[in-house]
């Protein structure tokens, strides 16, 4: 029993370093490294902002489009620098109807047809394809931004040569509170790991990209974002969150049963695009970031169960001591994670009811990432690259060069 014990400990020790420790490290050496900028007066210049396309990927979007290209129009980029364009991949309903409805109220607007798309990635692909501005950036037909997040995003870019791809924060349009948790989390993730080395994801909701950081890009992919910042990564350009950008998540969970089911889809694309990523020439620091998502995303789940039940094990012959600390260091642990992002949560709904939100959260996320098929899915996924800085996934381009539609 005391070898139990002495196990307990040394796992319920390396689980809480390795989730809480890891973004307490971020946070100190991201404080260490704006305080170091601070000394040195870097100063972000004033520089005359680019011409752009802002991309709406949409596949029957008929109840979001319309709200969706007035919400393009209220943001204060100049108008005479944007040009908006909606890659339609194949809509049954009146999305492009509705958009060539549009056109002759709204000069700058541009309809391309993505015919052979699958997925959102194939339509992304298809605007890099047709398209030859240096700078565009990507938006979902359900979300709306803050009029200043397009120039926040550009401005960062310009600011930082080496940043290939500058993310927004999400912010979901939901009651569910274990959803805003969630995001809470992966917007404080993304943002530290940024500032320190290079975010390992970011979301779709709304980002920006360099073109030369993600030209060359294949299809074989499950999820847009994820695969993006790998590309990105590959070839040693940073991946940032911007958080004075903000985004607003329309269709999100709105019920725990569907947050459940929608964080097990993400978190296997999540899964599938990290295990492939051994490509190009990455900086070694993401290589660090990489691990520790995988860790979080494959290990730590199975190490939480059983956690759990060594901790019900020990309870059960009278040693509950051990387990009631461990469990009162991770509830006060988690809520200091919750807390050092936003305090508004806490101010808006209580401590009690986010606590309980969250390891409700963190209960859900387990279960949902516990299910992943990820070995199967790693014997079925080519690895490696072909050195040069593409990603050597085994699927081609089909269709991004075709002649797209207005």
């Amino acid at each position: 029993m005391q070898l139990l014990t002495v196990f307990f400990a040394a796992t319920a020790t390396s689980l809480w370093l390795s989730v809480f420790g890891y973004y307490g490290l971020l946070w100190l050496l991201a404080r260490t490294a704006s305080t170091r900028r601070s000394r040195r007066g870097e100063a972000k210049l004033a520089r005359e902002l680019p011409p752009i396309a802002i991309v709406v990927p949409t596949l029957n979007e008929q109840g979001y489009i319309q709200a969706k290209i007035a919400d393009i129009q209220r943001t204060d980029y100049p108008a005479e620098l944007v040009q908006i364009v909606v890659v339609d991949g194949n809509s049954t309903d009146q999305t492009a109807e509705i958009v060539r409805a549009l056109q002759p109220t709204e000069q700058r607007l541009q309809l391309l047809s993505a015919r052979k798309a699958r997925r959102k990635q194939h339509q992304v692909i298809h605007a890099l394809s047709m398209l030859k501005h240096d700078y565009l950036v990507f938006t979902d037909a359900d979300s709306t931004l803050e009029p200043d997040c397009v120039r926040q995003l550009i401005t960062l870019l310009q600011d930082e040569p080496e940043t290939g791809i500058a993310a927004a924060h999400v912010v979901p349009e939901t009651g569910l509170l274990e959803e805003r948790v969630h995001w809470l989390l992966m917007n404080a993730l993304w943002r530290l790991e940024g500032e320190v080395m290079s975010a390992t994801g970011f979301s779709g909701v709304c980002y920006a990209v360099r073109r030369t950081a993600v030209e060359q890009l294949k299809h074989a992919a499950l999820t847009e974002d994820i695969y993006l910042a790998c590309v990105a990564n590959a070839r040693g350009n940073r991946v940032r969150m911007c958080p004075t950008a903000l985004a607003h998540e329309l269709r999100v969970p709105q019920r725990w049963q569907e947050l459940i089911g929608f964080r097990h889809r993400r978190g296997a694309g999540y899964v599938y695009e990290l295990l492939r990523a051994l490509v190009g020439r990455p900086k070694a620091h993401w290589g660090l970031a990489r691990g520790m998502r995988l860790l979080h995303l494959v290990v730590l789940p199975r190490a939480a169960v059983a956690l759990a039940t060594l901790g019900l094990v020990l309870a059960a012959v009278g040693r509950w001591k051990l387990p009631s600390a461990a469990l009162a260091i991770y509830g006060f642990s988690t809520l200091g994670l919750v807390l050092l992002p936003s305090l508004r949560l806490v101010r808006d709904h209580g401590r009690i009811r986010v606590l309980v939100a969250s390891i409700r959260y963190l209960v859900l996320a387990i279960a949902s990432l516990l299910t992943l098929r990820w070995r199967q899915s790693k014997a079925q996924i080519p690895l490696g690259g072909t050195g040069h800085g593409t990603v050597g996934y085994s699927a081609d381009i089909e269709g991004a060069r075709g002649p797209g539609n207005q």
